[in-house]
């Protein structure tokens, strides 16, 4: 015996849901009576009044938008791993390869005021502009 391959003639067409003749040819009619009647609104002519903030939303909405994309930018940039490298600064590499980075930069406490001013001298600062004029 050889089998139908359509599945759908086998089960045939009729799934069970079926409504009784006629039912929705009044359907409207009948919801309309079921229904408490309600009062008809009047529609307005009068437009709404529009203040600054309604013109000035989107352009608002706008800006902010833009700005958590600079942002979101801002912070992807400063997290990929090319941001902290020495290679992308080359000042700072040349400024932390000399030998004498160390004892420049981080030996503060013993600087009096004297080698201060001298150095101030050698970088091009006058001490008589850094002296107050009595007027």
């Amino acid at each position: 015996m050889e089998k139908d391959k359509d599945i759908l003639v086998g089960i045939g067409r009729r799934s069970g849901m079926t409504v009784p003749e006629g039912y929705f040819a009044d359907f409207a009619e009948r919801m309309k009576a079921m229904l408490p009647e309600q009062p008809e609104v009047p529609v307005e002519a009068a437009p709404k009044k529009v203040n600054v903030w309604l013109r000035v939303r989107p352009y608002v909405y706008m800006a902010a938008m833009f700005a958590g994309v600079w942002m979101m930018m801002k912070m992807f940039s400063s997290l990929s791993p090319d941001a902290d490298s020495l290679d992308s600064r080359p000042a700072l590499a040349s400024a932390i390869s000399k030998p004498d980075f160390p004892e420049k930069y981080y030996a503060v406490d013993n600087v009096d005021t004297y080698s201060l001013l001298d150095e101030m001298y050698e970088d091009g600062v006058a001490v008589e502009d850094l002296m107050e004029t009595e007027e």
